[in-house]
């Protein structure tokens, strides 16, 4: 009886790493998707609206999924209902190239995708730490599926931009049908999990979770602005979209071997000295970025892409995962990945944007961001001495 359950619990473990590989393949997939919308004969100006119905999608779609992961019965069904809506919309969308039509369906792909990965991070947190998993190594898989996917795509959209959907479609489809194999893990405000009833304003009384989102928002607004403008920035350096391609790889390799160790880093330092951490990182990066005058020296510096992103949203889906009440855990990873990141992205777009029209550059923009960066580390640094941790933080370090 204990074998065959030693080894039900180990089969869950390992179907997440694969779980998390076919998320990011939507991520990487949804990544290139402006390359579709070009070549459907949007202009820059349509593309970069319905882009940014993307951010405006997760802003809203943020506090609807998040309550109904808290009050559902089962976290990974309401996963296989994202899935099989995005499937449906994906096989719609290329019906029709005009701009209304594809703005509309855009937005409703936009709406189911942006909650998948913290839907999953909450059932996989959960999940995992309740059978001796790591989450960190299950997360790490993630940017193995986007790395490979980015080269294959790549391939696929110079015979045919629609290819993309291909790809999307057959990664969808896996996840549909692996979410019956996947535990069932009930919504902590469910009739299943006989939790009690907690409004999600109760999020923002705790006073070390606000600090460290409004710390991730403006680290992502820098991080967001670098990715945002980096192809303008490659043409600036006399480099090309293949030297792009090359350094995008370079991110999501990065991202792995830190990944797979951020459970045993993040245990030893905390969420506090994680920010620290990636805060100088991202400092020394951009500045970096402000003055290299080649564009292989990019690569150099994209070595250090996964303290800009990776470890910052691990180490507060861990602090989410520990510290929030348990009734609003799935609120408070949606927050991380719909609120935040939203108003990242909406901010370092229409601000960069504006920026380099003003100075004709991109290169000097890296100056502003990096003294983000660093006015940041000090910020949060002076509220480290002021502030002691909570006490069910300090139990962990």
């Amino acid at each position: 009886m204990g074998g065959e359950s030693a080894a039900r619990r180990g089969k869950g473990i390992g179907q997440f790493y694969l779980f998390y590989g076919l998320v990011y393949v939507t991520t990487a997939c949804n990544s290139v998707l402006s390359v579709y919308y070009d070549a459907a004969g949007l202009t820059a100006t349509q593309i970069g609206q319905v882009l940014a119905m993307g951010a405006v999608m997760g802003f809203l779609a943020q506090p609807v999924w998040g309550w109904a992961g808290d009050h559902s019965r089962s976290k990974m069904r309401l996963v296989q209902l994202l899935v099989l809506a995005m499937i449906v919309v994906i096989s719609l969308i290329q019906l029709n190239n005009t701009f209304p039509y594809i703005i509309v369906m855009a937005s409703l792909f936009y709406f189911f995708l942006k909650p998948l990965n913290p839907m999953v991070d909450s059932v996989a947190i959960e999940y995992l730490d309740s059978v001796g998993g790591s989450y960190s190594r299950a997360r790490a898989c993630g940017p193995i599926g986007y790395g490979l996917t980015t080269l294959v795509t790549g391939a696929l959209m110079d015979r045919s931009a629609g290819n993309v959907f291909y790809v999307l479609l057959a990664a969808l489809g896996v996840l549909a049908v692996l979410c019956f194999f996947m535990p069932v893990v009930p919504g902590r405000q469910s009739s299943a999990a006989q939790g009690k009833k907690a409004s999600m304003w109760l999020l923002f009384r705790d006073r070390e979770l606000v600090v460290l989102l409004v710390t991730f928002v403006l680290m992502q607004v820098s991080n967001n602005f670098y990715h945002n403008f980096l192809p303008l920035f490659y043409q600036e350096l006399g480099g090309d979209n293949t030297l792009m391609g090359i350094g995008l790889a370079i991110c999501a390799a990065s991202e792995a071997p830190v990944l797979f160790f951020a459970d045993r880093i993040w245990r030893r330092m905390g969420t506090r000295n994680m920010f620290l951490m990636c805060g100088a990182v991202m400092t020394f990066r951009h500045f970096g970025m402000a003055f290299i005058n080649s564009p292989y020296l990019i690569f150099v510096l994209d070595t250090t892409h996964a303290f800009c992103f990776a470890a910052t949203s691990f180490a507060l889906a861990r602090y989410v995962a520990t510290s929030v009440i348990p009734e609003l855990r799935t609120s408070g990873q949606m927050m991380i990945w719909g609120l935040a990141l939203s108003c990242a992205n909406v901010t370092s777009s229409l601000a960069g944007g504006s920026l380099i029209d003003l100075f004709g550059r991109v290169q000097p923009l890296y100056l502003f961001t990096g003294s983000i960066c660093l006015a940041l580390v000090v910020g949060l640094f002076i509220y480290c001495r002021i502030f002691a941790p909570p006490a069910a933080i300090q139990k962990m370090q």
